[in-house]
């Protein structure tokens, strides 16, 4: 944690997101966290709100980080490795 204060500091916003991976249910939880200059996570969507797929659910300006936490399951194929550069909207995760 000495190297990465902002993960306890800076401003944050969790996302818990309940859906269906290969006809098992599935949850994971998007961590926007701010950076240190940084002012402002905008999220979009409100507990309980139905999104489908693609759709936008908040902004995180940049110098900012965003950690994906996801339920495994023995039958995904994880499509990135720790460090990738990632896209919003463009970037698969898991197959």
């Amino acid at each position: 944690m000495r190297k990465s204060p902002h993960i306890i500091h800076n401003e944050r916003t969790v996302t818990r997101i309940k859906g269906v991976f290969r006809n098992q249910p599935i949850s994971c939880c998007v961590v926007q966290i701010a950076g240190g200059r940084v002012n402002g996570i905008d999220s979009y969507v409100h507990e309980g709100t139905m999104v489908e797929k693609g759709h936008i659910f908040g902004m995180i300006r940049i110098g900012s980080q965003v950690d994906v936490i996801v339920t495994w399951q023995e039958t995904m194929n994880i499509k990135v490795r720790p460090g990738q550069k990632v896209r919003a909207g463009e970037t698969i995760f898991v197959d």
